[in-house]
């Protein structure tokens, strides 16, 4: 939480700061404005995951240190989070024999319900006796699999209900998250998409809403646990969908048709795929990033291509941190 010193104002220009100067690194002059705030500054994330302390304390690493530190709970986390949080961690303390198995407990929340997913180093077990202390209360999940209630996270999002399983990714801010989405989908709308490429497309949280109003959608997904979510929740809402479990930073033009293109990549970037998309020749492209560094990377093969930034947007999806999320739209020129 490095920004949690800083008024909101400064906050958001610092961010919008970060982006600019990383744009303008790779001599990109693209307007910045200010980011969307968070409906929610304070107590923002719905997903947290922290690590076990001494005696079994919920903790955190201290950035740039191999310190544990109790993580900032209302600051950071929702309530329903922070109160699962602490009903948890109590039973931990009782669990001594346990500590040096569980490497990590992620806690996830659809905005009511919370989801604990606990995750094990190497080849650890827990007894059942362990196992029914963790899940006293509340859904609980060992890895993928889950050991009570339902660990699946149901998001509704422009109309459809979204599933996300114990190991598939989902935006930690619920409510910027479904005002990125709504913005995304009203952009590329605009265009009158026949078909759309979803390239690191997780569960499909910004395509399907495309999907809904008439495009063909191709999601193409490396990780198996979220294509698996994207082809249940195509299937859940009525949706024919094609997902296809590849490496998308290997995508090469040609390998479907589409005339608008989704690139949500990892904080790495897209490598190649952003050549390869611009080779086809769509008329929109939407990207999204956390990371303005390889952002400005990405976009830069765009421009040799001919494409032009039509919109560049930032959404505060992690308040009191120095960490944005930007979209910018792309336009065949």
């Amino acid at each position: 939480m490095d920004l949690a010193h800083l008024p909101l104002d400064q906050e958001l220009e610092f961010k919008r700061k970060r982006v600019e100067r990383a744009l303008s690194a790779r001599g990109i002059a693209i307007p910045v404005p200010l980011p969307q705030p968070s409906p929610r500054r304070r107590g923002a994330r719905a997903r947290v995951r922290v690590a076990l302390g001494p005696k079994g304390r919920l903790s955190m690493w201290q950035p740039r240190s191999h310190r544990l530190v109790a993580p900032p709970w209302e600051a950071m986390a929702r309530p329903e989070i922070v109160r699962a949080a602490r009903d948890l961690e109590p039973r931990l303390a009782g669990m001594e024999h346990s500590w040096r198995k569980i490497q990590s407990i992620e806690f996830r929340s659809d905005g009511r319900r919370v989801v604990t997913v606990v995750h094990l180093r190497g080849k650890a077990r827990l007894s059942d006796c362990e196992l029914e202390a963790l899940s006293a209360r509340g859904a609980l999940a060992l890895g993928a699999r889950a050991i009570s209630g339902d660990p699946v996270v149901r998001l509704e999002l422009m109309d459809l209900l979204l599933g996300f399983g114990p190991l598939s990714f989902y935006q930690v801010n619920l409510e910027v998250n479904r005002l990125l989405v709504s913005r995304l989908v009203e952009l590329l709308s605009a265009y009158q998409p026949r078909a759309v490429l979803d390239l690191f497309g997780g569960a499909g949280n910004l395509s399907l809403p495309l999907a809904d109003r008439g495009a063909a959608l191709v999601i193409v997904e490396s990780h198996a646990p979220a294509a698996s979510d994207a082809r249940r929740n195509a299937r859940v809402n009525g949706l024919a969908v094609e997902v296809r479990t590849a490496d998308a930073a290997r995508y090469s033009a040609g390998e479907c048709f589409f005339d608008a293109a989704v690139l949500d990549p990892p904080r790495m970037g897209a490598g190649s795929a952003v050549e390869q998309v611009c080779l086809t020749r769509p008329r929109g492209v939407a990207m999204v990033s956390c990371n303005p560094q390889s952002l400005a990377r990405d976009l830069q093969p765009a421009l040799r291509a001919g494409y032009r930034p039509v919109c560049l947007e930032l959404f505060d999806m992690f308040p009191l941190t120095s960490h944005v999320e930007t979209l910018v739209l792309l336009e065949r020129s």
